[in-house]
Protein backbone atom coordinates (compact mmCIF):
# COMPACT_ATOMS: atom_id res chain seq x y z
CA UNK A 1 0.00 0.00 0.00
CA UNK A 2 2.92 2.35 0.86
CA UNK A 3 4.49 1.79 -2.55
CA UNK A 4 1.17 2.59 -4.29
CA UNK A 5 0.77 5.76 -2.79
CA UNK A 6 4.68 6.88 -3.22
CA UNK A 7 3.87 6.17 -6.81
CA UNK A 8 0.67 7.58 -7.22
CA UNK A 9 2.46 10.75 -5.28
CA UNK A 10 5.49 10.85 -7.69
CA UNK A 11 2.95 10.72 -10.88
CA UNK A 12 1.22 13.59 -9.53
CA UNK A 13 4.21 15.42 -8.84
CA UNK A 14 5.34 14.68 -12.17
CA UNK A 15 2.21 16.34 -13.78
CA UNK A 16 2.52 19.65 -16.06
CA UNK A 17 3.02 23.03 -14.26
CA UNK A 18 1.48 26.25 -15.70
CA UNK A 19 3.17 29.16 -14.82
CA UNK A 20 1.04 32.51 -16.12
CA UNK A 21 1.81 35.86 -15.28
CA UNK A 22 4.84 38.88 -17.01
CA UNK A 23 8.30 37.08 -16.96
CA UNK A 24 11.25 39.13 -16.81
CA UNK A 25 13.00 37.79 -19.90
CA UNK A 26 16.44 35.90 -19.25
CA UNK A 27 17.68 35.68 -22.62
CA UNK A 28 15.46 34.06 -26.11
CA UNK A 29 15.09 30.86 -24.45
CA UNK A 30 14.78 31.40 -21.02
CA UNK A 31 12.03 33.42 -19.40
CA UNK A 32 11.45 33.71 -15.13
CA UNK A 33 8.10 33.97 -13.30
CA UNK A 34 10.00 35.46 -9.86
CA UNK A 35 12.64 32.74 -8.87
CA UNK A 36 10.97 29.90 -11.34
CA UNK A 37 12.95 29.59 -14.77
CA UNK A 38 11.31 28.07 -17.27
CA UNK A 39 13.73 26.92 -20.84
CA UNK A 40 11.48 27.45 -23.77
CA UNK A 41 11.17 23.88 -25.01
CA UNK A 42 12.47 23.51 -28.89
CA UNK A 43 14.07 26.23 -29.80
CA UNK A 44 18.00 27.41 -28.64
CA UNK A 45 19.15 31.06 -29.29
CA UNK A 46 22.04 32.42 -29.19
CA UNK A 47 23.62 32.62 -26.24
CA UNK A 48 23.49 36.71 -24.53
CA UNK A 49 27.64 37.43 -25.55
CA UNK A 50 27.16 35.38 -29.13
CA UNK A 51 28.28 37.39 -31.64
CA UNK A 52 27.28 36.87 -35.55
CA UNK A 53 27.41 38.86 -38.58
CA UNK A 54 24.76 40.71 -40.72
CA UNK A 55 24.26 40.18 -44.55
CA UNK A 56 26.83 42.35 -44.92
CA UNK A 57 29.16 41.13 -43.11
CA UNK A 58 29.31 43.00 -40.05
CA UNK A 59 29.30 41.37 -36.47
CA UNK A 60 26.66 42.53 -34.28
CA UNK A 61 25.25 41.03 -30.66
CA UNK A 62 23.02 38.15 -32.06
CA UNK A 63 22.54 37.16 -28.40
CA UNK A 64 21.85 40.40 -27.07
CA UNK A 65 19.51 41.05 -29.95
CA UNK A 66 17.66 38.09 -29.98
CA UNK A 67 16.91 38.71 -26.17
CA UNK A 68 15.31 42.69 -26.79
CA UNK A 69 13.42 41.30 -29.52
CA UNK A 70 11.34 39.12 -27.47
CA UNK A 71 11.57 41.77 -24.43
CA UNK A 72 9.60 44.35 -27.24
CA UNK A 73 7.40 41.41 -28.32
CA UNK A 74 6.09 40.57 -24.92
CA UNK A 75 6.03 44.26 -23.76
CA UNK A 76 3.77 44.46 -20.66
CA UNK A 77 1.87 41.53 -21.94
CA UNK A 78 0.83 38.18 -19.89
CA UNK A 79 2.95 34.83 -21.37
CA UNK A 80 1.58 31.43 -20.07
CA UNK A 81 4.13 28.50 -19.92
CA UNK A 82 3.11 25.22 -20.36
CA UNK A 83 6.10 22.75 -18.14
CA UNK A 84 6.68 19.16 -19.23
CA UNK A 85 9.33 18.33 -16.66
CA UNK A 86 12.71 20.00 -15.53
CA UNK A 87 16.22 20.34 -17.84
CA UNK A 88 19.76 19.84 -15.78
CA UNK A 89 19.46 23.00 -14.18
CA UNK A 90 16.15 22.44 -12.50
CA UNK A 91 14.62 24.74 -15.09
CA UNK A 92 11.21 23.84 -16.04
CA UNK A 93 11.09 22.95 -19.58
CA UNK A 94 7.80 24.93 -21.40
CA UNK A 95 6.20 25.56 -24.25
CA UNK A 96 4.86 29.00 -23.87
CA UNK A 97 2.02 31.22 -25.53
CA UNK A 98 1.95 34.83 -25.63
CA UNK A 99 -1.56 36.45 -24.18
CA UNK A 100 -2.97 36.51 -27.05
CA UNK A 101 -2.63 32.51 -27.06
CA UNK A 102 -0.36 32.30 -29.74
CA UNK A 103 3.17 30.11 -29.86
CA UNK A 104 6.10 31.90 -28.34
CA UNK A 105 8.84 29.42 -28.92
CA UNK A 106 7.65 29.22 -32.70
CA UNK A 107 7.80 33.02 -32.90
CA UNK A 108 11.18 33.33 -31.80
CA UNK A 109 12.53 30.84 -34.34
CA UNK A 110 9.94 32.34 -37.32
CA UNK A 111 11.70 35.75 -36.42
CA UNK A 112 15.32 34.24 -36.75
CA UNK A 113 16.05 34.49 -33.37
CA UNK A 114 16.91 30.96 -32.50
CA UNK A 115 16.69 27.53 -34.45
CA UNK A 116 14.77 24.56 -33.72
CA UNK A 117 16.83 22.12 -31.18
CA UNK A 118 16.14 19.02 -32.80
CA UNK A 119 18.39 17.34 -30.00
CA UNK A 120 15.06 17.59 -27.76
CA UNK A 121 12.18 18.26 -30.91
CA UNK A 122 11.35 18.73 -34.46
CA UNK A 123 8.37 20.73 -33.27
CA UNK A 124 10.30 23.91 -34.84
CA UNK A 125 11.54 22.63 -37.98
CA UNK A 126 9.28 24.09 -39.97
CA UNK A 127 9.58 26.91 -38.85
CA UNK A 128 13.02 27.42 -38.63
CA UNK A 129 12.85 26.70 -42.51
CA UNK A 130 10.46 29.52 -43.32
CA UNK A 131 13.08 32.03 -41.00
CA UNK A 132 15.84 30.60 -43.23
CA UNK A 133 13.94 31.07 -47.04
CA UNK A 134 13.23 34.36 -45.82
CA UNK A 135 16.47 35.61 -44.44
CA UNK A 136 15.34 36.77 -40.99
CA UNK A 137 17.24 37.34 -38.10
CA UNK A 138 20.62 35.29 -37.86
CA UNK A 139 19.90 33.80 -41.35
CA UNK A 140 19.96 36.72 -42.91
CA UNK A 141 24.48 36.11 -42.08
CA UNK A 142 26.84 34.06 -40.75
CA UNK A 143 26.44 32.40 -36.95
CA UNK A 144 27.78 29.45 -35.00
CA UNK A 145 25.00 27.09 -33.79
CA UNK A 146 24.49 28.33 -30.39
CA UNK A 147 25.28 24.70 -29.27
CA UNK A 148 28.59 24.80 -30.93
CA UNK A 149 29.04 27.99 -29.34
CA UNK A 150 28.87 26.86 -25.69
CA UNK A 151 31.48 24.54 -26.70
CA UNK A 152 33.79 27.08 -28.10
CA UNK A 153 33.43 27.29 -31.90
CA UNK A 154 33.15 31.03 -33.16
CA UNK A 155 33.27 32.72 -36.60
CA UNK A 156 36.16 32.36 -38.00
Amino acid sequence: MKIILCLLFLVGAAQAETLKGHPRVVDADTLAFGEERVRIEGIDAPETHQKCEDATGATYPCGKDATKALKVRIGSDSVTCKGEGRGRYGRLLGFCAFADGSDLNEWVVLQGHALAYRKYSTRYVEAEAKAKAAKRGIWAGRFVNPWDWRRGKRLD
